[in-house]
């Protein structure tokens, strides 16, 4: 047995409050992985233009719903539910890694190609793992009822409400971080355009619009805040640290899908081993 592999002994699975802390263990994890898909999700034409993340987009969706039409079942039925959910989760990783390595390479035909096969693999991960967590849900809360002697509406309210607040709670807070690095750095306020002061003389006009009647464009990297903070940005400056700010942010969701991902290998093993099978002699 091994925490990694899922299998964990029988006593575990008949005590309440490890079935309950390993199932809050699994919504954190999966809630991390699924909140930085929907964070880059919303991005995906900020960071990649409008060509490039409409297709990534437009593929996402379409292979997600081909995938959960087609290809769900038979999938669950070979990987079972905790592999099937694990599996998802590393999956889809590689759409959101796709963010980052768009935009790496500055080029426009390489981007397209990467936003799409990146939508492709996301949806394909999308299609099969959303039925994943339901059916760990049930499993789990039939376990904990019987473990701790109460009926299984009662389990199953009570894992619902904890499930519906940390999925809903870390979505909000993996899509404000996003807003409020992209808050914290414009990249064509005053203070980071040659001549530091208001007006004609930076490039905007005195009610702090753009002299074509546009609001600013604002960031959504670390990098323009810390070139501004030193005085070290200007017109050039402002592009490259923009596209290296977009590559810190879509690298940071990267980082927490995939660490989300292994980490929902810890989980346990809920289903039901199968009694081997008597040897005739």
């Amino acid at each position: 047995m091994g925490i990694l592999s899922g299998e964990v002994s029988p006593a575990t699975l008949r005590n309440p409050d490890r079935i309950f802390w390993n199932f809050v263990r699994m919504a954190v994890f999966f809630s991390l992985n699924h909140g930085s898909v929907t964070a880059v999700l919303g991005l995906a034409v900020p960071l990649l233009g409008n060509e490039a993340g409409s297709y990534s987009s437009g593929t996402l969706y379409i292979a997600y719903a081909l995938t959960a039409l087609l290809l769900s079942a038979p999938i669950m039925s070979i990987l079972g539910t905790r592999k099937a959910l694990i599996i998802g989760a590393f999956v889809y990783c590689v759409y959101v890694a796709s963010f980052p390595c768009a935009l790496i390479v500055n080029d426009d035909n390489f981007k397209l190609m990467v936003a799409i096969v990146g939508g492709l693999i996301g949806g394909f991960a999308a299609g099969f793992l959303w039925n994943a967590p339901g059916a760990y849900f049930a499993k789990t809360t039939k376990r904990y009822a019987l473990a701790k002697g109460v009926s299984q509406e009662v389990a199953t309210a009570k894992f619902a409400s904890v499930f519906a607040g940390l999925f809903l709670t870390l979505e909000v807070v993996l899509k404000l971080l996003a807003s409020a690095i992209k808050l914290l750095n414009p990249t064509d306020s005053p203070a980071n355009t040659p001549g530091g002061g208001g007006g004609a003389g930076n490039g905007t006009a005195p009610n702090g619009t753009a002299p074509n009647g546009t609001a600013p464009n604002m960031s959504m990297g670390f990098a323009s805040f810390a070139a501004a903070g030193n005085g070290t940005m200007n017109g050039g400056g402002n592009e490259a640290a923009s596209a290296t700010g977009n590559i810190v942010v879509a690298t940071v969701y990267s980082i927490i899908a995939l660490a989300s991902s292994v980490g929902l290998m810890t989980i346990y093993e809920m289903e039901r081993p199968k009694a081997p099978k008597s040897g005739s002699g």
